[in-house]
């Protein structure tokens, strides 16, 4: 399955709805998925439940301070200043 939307196709994958949890898409791809997720309430579950499924997964696992300091350090911006 493509990862990029296309104007016929409100199809999003799980992979590309993971990429953008994690703001590894491209504008395009960001653009596409924002669009989807705005007419889909069952996609905007899927993105909720992915936030859920990453949150539990670091309080359960990754909890030493140096991996906390980690997760919140900014990233750095790809649309510039």
């Amino acid at each position: 399955m493509p990862s990029v939307l296309t104007s016929t196709s409100t199809i999003v994958s799980s992979f590309l709805l993971e990429r953008y949890h994690l703001n590894e898409v491209t504008p395009e791809e960001e653009r596409a998925v924002a669009d989807a997720l705005s007419a889909d309430p069952a996609l905007m579950e899927r993105l909720s439940a992915l936030a859920r499924s990453d949150e539990e997964i670091r309080s359960r696992y990754l909890t030493g301070p140096d991996f906390r300091a980690f997760l919140h350090k900014k990233k750095p911006s790809a649309k510039g200043p």
